[in-house]
């Protein structure tokens, strides 16, 4: 499947929203005090990180199939990776 150049910038920048919430998401849920509230911030996390593994794979393969690199910056100052250890 070949994807344009919009749909590459389109899952990057999907790619650096998804790591924003899961690691607000992950801070989220350690500081509550609700278990039930925890347990449901820590799914949702969960869901948001399988997301992001398949949009990584998809622009992956897009970019092996072009042989184009889209360049994602951060939005964290000086971070690449978040507490997961996803990078992006």
């Amino acid at each position: 499947m070949q994807l344009t150049e919009r749909e590459l910038f389109e899952i990057s920048d999907r790619l650096m929203d998804h790591a924003a919430l899961i690691e607000k998401f992950s801070f989220c849920a350690n500081q509550c005090q609700s278990p039930q509230l925890s347990q449901m911030l820590h799914r949702q996390k969960g869901m948001l990180e399988n997301h992001y593994s398949s949009l990584r794979n998809l622009l992956q393969q897009a970019q092996n199939n072009t042989g184009t690199e889209i360049q994602q910056q951060s939005q964290y100052a000086g971070t690449s990776t978040f507490q997961s250890g996803y990078q992006y």
